[in-house]
Order: C-alpha cells, then structure tokens, then sequence
C-alpha cells in the first residue's frame, strides 16, 4: 500500500451579512469536521487573522468568514462539506470551491470527484471543470455559481510537485530524528518564511508538514518523500506574484522535482512563466461566475538519458 500525496481542497465563503464568526465555533467543531473525513489535529497556531490547524492528513486554515481544508491519503473531503453545508444554509453560504488534484495511486480512493460533485450539488449550485488533459497531469474543481467577487488581494497559489530528487530527498529518506527546525535548515526554506511563525511536523519514518503564519497570510507545505509516488505541495495565499515567484524559484532549487504544476485562483490571468531547466507542457484558464480566474500550468524537467526502469519490492 502507497500512500497518497496529491490532495483534496475545500474552500467555503459565508455571507459578510449572515454575521457568523468562523473562529467562534471553536476547537471542538473544527476537531469533529477533520475526523469526519478521517483525519486527526496534530498542532495549531494562531495569529489576529487566522487559526491554522496541522493534520495527520495536511492542513486547515480557519478566518471569520472563510475557510480552507485540504487533505491527503484516503481521506474523504467532502464528508467535512456536507457537515458544513448541513450546519449553514445557503442563504449563508456565499462561495463553495472544491477541488482534487489527480491521484497517483486512484484506485485506492473511496470516491471519484464526479462522486463528490453529486453530494455537493444536493446543497449548492455549481459547475464542474477539468484542467489538464485527462491522461496527463491535471486538476478537478467544482466551483459555486454564485455572483461572489472576491477581493484584490485576494489570491492563491499551489504549487504542485512530482518526482523529489537531488540532496532534499536523500535528507527526507535518512531515516535520521530531526526537528522541524533543523530540517528546515538542511533544505534551505528557512528563507522564504522570514517573519512568518511556523507550526511543523516530521513524520516517521518520513514525511513532513508544515504551516506558517504572517498577517493575513498562511503558507503550507507537505512532502511526500517515499520512492513510489513522491509528490511535493506548497500553496500560499501571499502578494504580490514577484514575491510568489520568488519563493517558486527556491521551492524548485530545494526539491528539484521532476515535473510540476502551478494552479493560481487571482483577479486576472498572471503572464508566462519563463524557467531555465523546465519547459512549459501546457496552460489552461477558465473564468469562473464568481469572479475569479484560474489558471493550471503544467512544466517537466527534460530527460537528458534513459533511465533505469523502477523495480518494486
């Protein structure tokens, strides 16, 4: 058995006029919502915006009035979705994305996202888009009709990592006790988290989480380091984009993956990314009704030689 990097996102919106504050409901309605899709809090941190919670399975980030869950593994998502979307109406609800990254190894999942989508339609209105071709690398996402224009400042991305290689693997593989700290000093992140208060977790025998605060402003990260399916994601919902491309350069020089995919929700369509060692596969846009633009790029790192085919044991 494998486990399962890629991810499952959930981000809902409430109402401004519905007056329900999100960080009011406290720990233990959080603690009910993550073990519904079979998951567990390891850690959390706080700042005067946001409540950021570590799970056994990634991370939940909670602010007044909007809300981000993404899990990994098995876990089933949109069990936390329907808890929700049962507690709070849709008079109240402003916004509903959700969204799954293809899986590696699918045939573990207990659902498919069109399975997800079924649910999620008894309680909103929404449509359903496929970024990336379907045999290749690609991204699901099941966003709400609703006329919701998200603010300016307000945009996200991920950055979605296949393939670990050079000295960040071998670090992650050595089966050597570290802190999060320490690790964090090895691979070199340390420089793209200044300012930021940092919440982490290495996993036994490998693995590693993290969460991190500034203001308004969270980064996550979670590495999947295992020989069969490694897999890397890093999201931010930081500005302005020379900053995110900044830390996109240095996520690259750290783990060096093999190939990768960039999934930006923004207020308008950023330009071509131009990379010395990658090159572009392919670029998708959708305009949502909200009010956001998406954008999906996929890039790979050339394979200069042919390389040993991989033995499993």
């Amino acid at each position: 058995m494998y486990f399962e990097g890629a991810e499952k996102k959930l981000e809902i919106y409430l109402r401004p006029e519905c007056q329900v504050n999100l960080r009011q409901l406290g720990r233990d309605y959080w603690q009910q919502m993550v073990e519904s899709v079979n998951a567990q809090i390891l850690s959390s941190i706080s700042n005067e915006s946001c409540d950021a919670f570590l799970l056994s399975e990634s991370s939940l980030f909670v602010y007044e009035s909007t809300f981000t869950m993404i899990t990994c593994g098995t876990t089933q998502l949109v069990r936390a979705a329907e808890l929700f979307l049962q507690k709070f109406s849709s008079d109240q609800v402003e916004a509903v994305f959700y969204e799954r990254k293809n899986e590696i190894f699918g045939h573990y999942q207990p659902s498919h996202f069109f399975d997800d989508v079924e649910v999620l339609k008894k309680y909103v209105d929404g449509k359903a888009y496929r970024f990336g071709e379907e045999s290749e690398h690609h991204i699901y996402l099941f966003a709400t009709n609703s006329k919701f224009k998200p603010k300016a400042s307000d945009c996200t991305q991920e950055v979605l990592m296949n393939g670990l290689q050079g000295p960040a693997r071998d670090i992650f593989l050595s089966n050597k006790k570290m802190s999060g700290e320490e690790l964090r000093e090895r691979i070199g992140l340390s420089s793209i988290l200044d300012g930021y208060i940092v919440d982490d977790f290495v996993f036994q025998p490998c693995g590693y989480s993290l969460n991190a605060l500034k203001d308004d402003y969270y980064v996550t990260i979670h590495v999947t380091p295992e020989a069969v399916g490694s897999y890397i994601s890093f999201e931010t919902n930081a500005a302005p984009q020379e900053v995110r491309k900044n830390w996109l350069e240095t996520l690259l020089s750290v783990f060096k993956p093999k190939s990768f995919d960039i999934f930006v929700f923004d207020e308008s369509h950023g330009d071509r990314l131009a990379l010395d060692t990658y090159v572009q596969k392919s670029q998708y846009r959708a305009d949502l009704e909200c009010g956001f633009k998406v954008q999906f790029n996929s890039f790979f790192q050339p394979q200069p030689e042919a390389e040993a085919a991989f033995e499993y044991k």
